[in-house]
């Protein structure tokens, strides 16, 4: 499992990566919070852990594939574009401190939390490559693709009373993209359309912002079985962005004379916005054993078709971000939901299972376009989960696996160095991802000593 690969994520985050229980459930834990995931979840729920605690998680993706069909169109015939996810091992990791005094249950009223989430990661690499008849011409396309965020933050929360509880998170986002390209389209003195002609262009990308971001929640048992929670997610505050990008392109042989240009850029700015979000549930435990939850969330735009914001502000700089990099985009209003259950065997052993749908929020695919714009998938996924208890820790083990459809874009080159042009293709992607968590209650002698 060290072999690890990241999921691809077209939102902002995906509530069903984050924390112990959250995975096994298919993320519908913002009435449930009630471990130190919860600093991300539901910052309320920090006040409701009965002891400080710690806890971990990590996901590492065993499968994955995804394809565009068809990605790749030059004089040579189609090809798909398909591609495997990249390596990586994502971590959330948090504590929760407890202090005081207690109430008549003996649970203390106030929480301070600390976490580090990598909410969203979306890296792969695909090649792809045409040969004519008789080796006589060959188009080969290589694009790797790397977009990630880690969050650091700080929690509070109050407890009220039994059942009343409100918190607030503030974490501060650095999201960071890489986007490289390589293209090479070549002719021999036997090819008839361009004779002895090599066309090659290579651009690399890096763009990156940072966030400050704030989460209020609350939660209220509404009943002794049944628990509401909700979390609002406020717009995030820019505190910087930027973006370089560097490249060539050179067209050798053929009719016309060989050209060279070259550029290295930067100081430029990059629009990688955090939308607002609000996000509520409903949490159901009709007995000790069983658990029912839901979750919806709803995320607002940002942009619109008739004010797009561009990924890059090239501030009057000539630059060539490619082929496969959206000129501008917006992000429409969307929803996501989850439904999740629980239930313990033996009153020790806890199995969960859970569905969930994600919309995408990028705008409908045209027919044909002259610049590159967001895929569209939606999400099905659907997890089961073990909890085992051992050596004081509740560690969980959890499998996910997600299924996208959807449209994008495939990129056309009607001649070797021709503007690109674009086409809707049909999109597809399976992922299947292993979580594993755990969480352990601090000594309480460490506890008072932190306290004091």
């Amino acid at each position: 499992m060290l072999l690890a690969t990241s999921v691809r994520a077209e939102g902002p985050y995906s509530n069903f990566l984050i924390g112990q229980r959250s995975p096994g459930l298919g993320g519908a834990y913002v009435a449930v919070a009630d471990d130190t995931s919860a600093t991300f979840h539901n910052p309320a729920g920090v006040a409701g852990i009965t002891e400080s605690s710690a806890g971990a998680s990590v996901w590492t993706l065993i499968s994955g594939n995804r394809t565009l069909d068809p990605g790749y169109v030059t004089e040579l015939g189609p090809a798909p574009l398909e591609h495997a996810a990249s390596r990586s091992l994502p971590l959330f990791l948090a504590a929760v401190v407890k202090f005081g005094k207690r109430n008549r249950r003996r649970v203390r009223r106030h929480a301070v939390g600390a976490s580090i989430v990598h909410p969203h990661s979306d890296a792969y690499r695909f090649v792809t490559q045409l040969v004519g008849d008789g080796d006589e011409a060959a188009d080969r396309l290589e694009v790797r693709h790397d977009d990630r965020s880690a969050w650091y933050g700080l929690s509070y929360g109050y407890l009220f009373k039994p059942g009343v509880s409100l918190g607030a998170s503030l974490y501060y986002s650095r999201r960071s993209l890489s986007h490289d390209e390589v293209e090479i389209q070549a002719r021999t003195s036997q090819s008839v359309s361009a004779p002895d002609l090599q066309f090659t262009r290579a651009l690399s990308l890096d763009a990156g912002a940072d966030h400050l971001i704030a989460r209020v929640g609350t939660l209220m048992d509404l009943t002794d079985t049944l628990r509401l929670g909700m979390m609002f997610q406020l717009p995030g505050i820019e505190v910087s962005n930027d973006a370089r990008a560097e490249g060539l392109s050179s067209v050798a042989g053929g009719a016309g004379p060989t050209t060279l240009q070259t550029f290295d850029v930067d100081g430029m700015g990059a629009n990688l916005q955090v939308p607002v979000e609000l996000r509520a549930g409903l949490a159901w435990r009709p007995a000790k054993a069983t658990l029912l939850s839901l979750d919806i969330s709803g995320f607002g735009p940002v942009g619109d078709a008739g004010n797009p914001l561009p990924l890059v502000e090239r501030r009057g700089k000539t630059v060539e971000l490619g082929a496969f990099v959206p000129e501008a985009t917006y992000r429409e209003p969307t929803l996501h939901g989850a439904l999740g259950f629980e239930y313990v065997v033996l009153d020790k052993v806890p199995l969960r299972g859970g569905v969930f749908y994600e919309r995408s929020s990028a705008p409908d695919i045209p027919d044909t376009s002259d610049v590159h714009v967001r895929d569209q998938f939606d999400t099905l996924g659907t997890s089961i989960a073990i909890g085992i208890p051992a050596w004081g820790y509740d560690m969980s083990f959890a499998l996910t696996a997600l299924f996208e459809n959807g449209q994008g874009l495939g990129l056309s080159r009607s001649n070797p160095g021709a503007p690109a042009a674009y086409a809707a293709a049909d999109g597809s992607a399976q992922t299947y991802i292993i979580h594993i968590g755990g969480a352990k209650s601090i000594a309480k002698g460490l506890v008072k000593a932190i306290v004091e």
